[in-house]
């Protein structure tokens, strides 16, 4: 299909830096709209509109394909050695083999099921992951209605968590994918 077409064209061209200037593109795709339509309704966007970007489904296409994306560099995660190790990540694609094979990931860990080689930096990207996490959930619990919003009458600002938080979810989604663990990929 075409999504995997993109992604692994994405993937073959530039390996990580390809997948991720894809989901740049992407996220610019299905969020620029909303933030040209906020900037030029003079911070405000319809009703309306928030429906045409939220239930319309070609308006969530680009969130998908982003979120393949991420899948996809988990993907390449999961078999490319150790975090920071771009050199075995950006050799070939794995999104058109990926069903192949599962035995280059090695599941070994030590006592406290954590990979002895990866504990620094997995804590660290841990606390990445749950930053994005915490990142959506402030964003949609802690900030305040805009003013002229009634309930379940969605405009002003509010419209823009739509698409504008999907890095965050794709993030989260990256960083709480374990590495391969030394010698397994």
């Amino acid at each position: 299909p075409l999504t995997r077409q993109m992604v692994a064209c994405a993937e073959g061209r530039g390996g990580d830096r390809g997948l991720l200037a894809l989901m740049a593109v992407l996220w610019g795709i299905s969020f620029g709209p909303a933030v040209a339509l906020f900037a030029a309704q003079q911070g405000n966007i319809t009703m309306q509109q928030h429906a045409d970007m939220t239930f319309w489904p070609p308006s969530q296409l680009a969130d998908f394909v982003l979120g393949v994306a991420a899948a996809a560099l988990a993907l390449r995660r999961l078999a490319g050695g150790p975090s920071g190790d771009v050199s075995a990540r950006d050799s070939a694609p794995l999104v058109a083999n990926a069903a192949e094979d599962d035995s280059s990931v090695d599941n070994s860990s030590d006592d406290d099921g954590q990979s002895a080689d990866h504990a620094g930096p997995r804590c660290a990207e841990g606390c990445l992951a749950d930053a994005c996490v915490t990142l959506v959930l402030a964003s949609v619990f802690l900030l305040p209605r805009p003013s002229r919003t009634q309930e379940l009458h969605l405009n002003g600002w509010e419209p823009l968590l739509d698409h504008g938080l999907a890095p965050a979810l794709a993030g989260f989604l990256l960083l709480a994918a374990p590495p391969a663990a030394a010698g397994g990929g």
